[in-house]
């Protein structure tokens, strides 16, 4: 029989065979890039012009020129050289490129071409370069270079992300070509990590104030990312998770501090099986920020952080078709323009398909551990077990472009995920007590969650710098978890467990801009409901925010301070001020600074060892509202291929929740603190073709004080790495992620239970390394394919994502026991991936 590691090095082997056989005829666009890149050139083309041909066999050992002349000679285009390394592809009718005054309107199309600069005279690389009002544009090459034809009346806007974006006219522009464009830092994305996917592209930039020019971070370049680039979130600083779970712990905050929205939607449950999967599709998404605190008053309310996903709404003129098959599941997507650049419909669904991952985890997969003696008084017991998981979802999204230059967009998302596992214990001897031969422990639990979203969103633009966005959504979570144990010690003990919850929220409001100005108003209700086995609860409240800010430029400092008005029925008015400020220093070095209040207004009291958790609105007497007083301070060195960043944080928290909280019958009330948090964040990328390296590290502290002296410390350490190498259409990348952290509690009742509640918090360091093979190819101009394999877990087969931790019933043998279960990640597992794309 072929073993595994057999079959990984025959599937490794045969990808270069196959990779031949698809080299006889690529695209002339593929053909373009390779040469540029290779021979280290600047070459400006129109995509829609070379779209049509294919190079047959392509070698790339001439001069650049005899090469273009040989490709180009069958084709209706022909080229210059501007330079000793710049050429533009150009139709053969035309014969220079205009260096004249503007003419008449028309509907000739005229050659735009320059490049686009930022901080300190940087070349931005992969700029978006779109003509005003249409679908149409390309982005600037590595060196920041860009050649686009448009009209005479067209207008250009260039973007990149962490800058403002401009707009200029063409016949503003075509006097001066070869165009200089300067853009402005956009203090606005203040302390954020954005994860933008430009034409199914994936970019990790952390663009942090001061952030002017970081080029693509490894993370998302690996397979991993590529497919998943919500799983390069985990590697950067300041950010935590179990295991590969999706709910992110940011900043020393609970997974609960941090708000996950789609188009505004908020996202409660963001897992799919352990984190390797996730509601956030790449299929779908355009852009995902995560603002780690010291946000702006536009972005709602959170104590920790915010993750901000929004989708494509690039599908008005292209017919897009997409299916993927994996061990794990099946992805499938199609976008039809019903009305060409007017009127489109986008869907993509997943589901997951297990029978591989179970058959593999039975033969592979980490054993079932033996059983155990029976415990004496106060031991804790440790097992290990391995669940059964199902998971789907399916989004949707329409946008139809109104009169007016408007947009009207609606989208929707549904996810449900079903976890069972069943634990058994028996003693491993007959050990006779009061006549009892044996005792057995068998444990089963099912948990289903579920997210439900809809939204409508209405844009309109004057200008650039002026637009008004109206906006409504509705939002619903659910979680059941049922427990059932049966314990028999010779009398059988049977326990059973029920815990539902459901929390709606409807969000709507409008915020308005214009130049440095911004305003807006935004309403939210909750409705909360909890049922037990024996009892049931519900909530509901409502909040009103306004707020506005005002941005002001100098030369070389950028500064903006906003406040929010919030108005919440158990608190009255509450306002919450903001400043961020910015400067761009000689050198390549560069300030930023961020403070402000920050309110959260539900608790997702959550186990940091487990995915347990309970939904609570705040009210005065139980839950008082979080407060958390926020600053940022740091500095970033950028010198072309390297990036160094650090930054320290503090953040001093009112109402905060110990982490005990979800293993006690007493009151929340009783584990509300007051406490500081503080930490470096700090990470490094240096990118030198073909490789790309990451590193980063991050220190955490929080420090929580409650009444009566008792106090809750935990000190987490985190590093993180990644490298990748990428030539030709290969792609091979590593991921390693390694944290210590450890709990400490002063004065929680007696001695013994302290120790035994930090044994029980006492988590092994966790390190895992996954690695990622790709490779992908052109099936002539329309279709595109790629073969992937990661493999998580690839040296580490012992981390722990998930420990739940049980009191044990009082009997004659279990007396005030605690139940360990460990809930393990795969360990070495592989899932390889085929992907198939048309477009049209």
């Amino acid at each position: 029989m072929l073993s595994f590691n057999k079959f990984c090095a025959l599937l490794l082997a045969c990808l270069p065979l196959l990779a031949m056989g698809q080299q006889q005829s690529r695209p002339l666009s593929q053909v373009l890039k390779q040469l540029a890149q290779e021979q280290d050139l600047f070459i400006a083309f129109d995509e829609a012009r070379v779209a049509p041909y294919q190079v047959n066999s392509p070698s790339f050992e001439a001069a650049p020129s005899a090469l273009l002349q040989q490709w180009l000679a069958a084709t209706e285009l022909t080229f210059q050289q501007l330079e000793a390394k710049s050429f533009i592809i150009i139709d053969r009718k035309e014969e220079s490129i205009p260096h004249a005054e503007p003419e008449a309107p028309s509907v000739k199309r005229h050659a735009i071409y320059g490049t686009i600069l930022g901080v300190e005279n940087y070349k931005l690389p992969f700029a978006v370069i779109r003509i005003q009002g249409t679908d149409q544009g390309l982005t600037s090459d590595p060196d920041g270079n860009f050649h686009i034809r448009a009209e005479l009346s067209d207008t250009l806007v260039f973007t990149y992300i962490g800058y403002e974006p401009m707009a200029v006219a063409v016949k503003e522009l075509l006097p001066h070509n070869p165009n200089t464009v300067n853009l402005d830092l956009n203090i606005r994305q203040l302390d954020a990590i954005l994860i933008s996917s430009i034409q199914n592209n994936p970019a990790l930039l952390p663009t942090l104030p001061g952030q002017y020019a970081q080029k693509l971070s490894p993370v998302a370049n690996t397979a991993n990312g590529k497919s998943n680039a919500f799983y390069a979130l985990q590697f950067m600083p300041g950010v935590n998770s179990n295991g590969l779970s999706s709910n992110l712990q940011v900043r020393g905050g609970s997974s609960g501090q941090t708000k996950i929205s789609i188009d505004r939607q908020q996202v409660f449950l963001p897992d799919h099986y352990y984190g390797i999967f996730n509601v956030i599709n790449p299929v779908a998404t355009q852009d995902i920020t995560l603002y780690k605190g010291t946000y702006d008053v536009s972005r709602g309310q959170s104590v920790a952080g915010l993750l901000e996903v929004n989708t494509k709404n690039d599908f008005f003129s292209q017919q897009q078709v997409g299916l993927s098959a994996h061990l794990l599941g099946l992805n499938a997507d199609l976008a039809i323009p019903l009305i060409k650049d007017k009127w489109y419909v986008f869907g993509a669904l997943r589901q997951s398909f297990t029978p591989f991952a179970e058959w593999y985890l039975s033969r592979f997969g980490n054993e079932q551990p033996e059983a155990i003696d029976f415990p004496e008084k106060g031991t804790v017991i440790n097992q290990k077990v391995q669940p059964d998981i199902h998971f789907g979802d399916l989004y949707f999204k329409s946008a139809l472009r109104l009169a007016g230059n408007s947009l009207l967009e609606f989208s929707g998302l549904s996810t449900w995920d079903h976890y069972d596992h069943r634990l058994y214990l028996r003693s491993k001897r007959n050990r006779p007590i009061q006549n009892r031969p044996f005792w057995t422990i068998e444990q089963n639990e099912s948990r289903q969650w579920s997210n439900k979203s809809a939204g409508i969103n209405f844009t309109k633009w004057w200008s650039s710098e002026s637009q008004l966005e109206v906006f409504s959504n509705w939002s619903n979570g659910a979680n059941s978890v049922f427990k059932h144990r049966d314990f028999n010690d010779g009398d059988s003990i049977k326990i059973a467990e029920q815990h539902e919850q459901q929390l709606k929220t409807a969000y709507g409001g409008a915020i308005i801009r214009h130049g440095d100005w911004k305003a807006g108003f935004d309403l939210t209700n909750y409705k909360l409901s909890v049922a037990n086995k024996d009892t049931s609860m519900e909530q509901s409240s409502s909040l009103a925010n306004i707020y506005g800010a005002y941005l002001k430029k100098w030369s070389w400092l950028k500064v903006e301070l906003g406040m929010n008005g919030l108005y919440y029925p158990s608190d009255g008015w509450l306002f919450s001020p903001r400043l961020q400020v910015v400067t761009s220093g000689s050198g390549g070095t560069n300030f930023k600074l961020g403070m402000g209040r920050y309110y959260q207004f539900f608790h997702q009291i959550t186990d940091p060892l487990s995915t347990q958790f309970r939904w609570r609105l705040t009210d005065p007497d139980q839950l008082p509202t979080m407060v958390s007083d926020q600053l940022s301070v740091g500095l970033q060195h950028f010198t072309g291929r390297l990036t160094v960043d650090a930054e320290y944080y503090a953040k001093y928290n009112r109402n905060d929740l110990s982490v005990l909280a979800m293993r006690t019958s007493l009151p929340m009330r009783f584990y509300i603190a007051d406490g500081l948090t503080q930490g470096v964040d700090t990470y490094m990328n240096y990118q030198v073709k073909p490789w790309g390296v990451f590193l980063a590290y991050a220190y955490n502290h929080y420090h929580l004080k409650f009444h009566r002296g008792l106090e809750e410390i935990r000190n987490s350490h985190i590093a993180q790495f990644a490298l990748v190498f990428e030539k030709g259409n290969w792609q091979i990348g590593s991921t390693w992620i390694g944290k210590i952290i450890a709990y400490n509690f002063e004065n929680f009742v007696t001695e013994e239970e302290v120790a035994k509640r930090e044994e029980i918090y006492n988590i092994p360091f966790y390190h895992r390394m996954d690695v990622s093979v790709a490779y992908h190819w052109q099936i002539g101009s329309q279709q595109q394919l790629e073969l992937a394999l990661n493999i998580y877990d690839f040296y580490n087969q012992k981390n722990i994502q998930e420990r739940s931790v049980d009191q044990l019933p009082i009997s004659k043998i279990f007396s005030q026991e605690y139940l360990m279960t460990d809930v393990t990640q795969m360990g070495f597992f592989p899932n390889l991936s085929l992907t198939w794309r048309y477009a049209k």
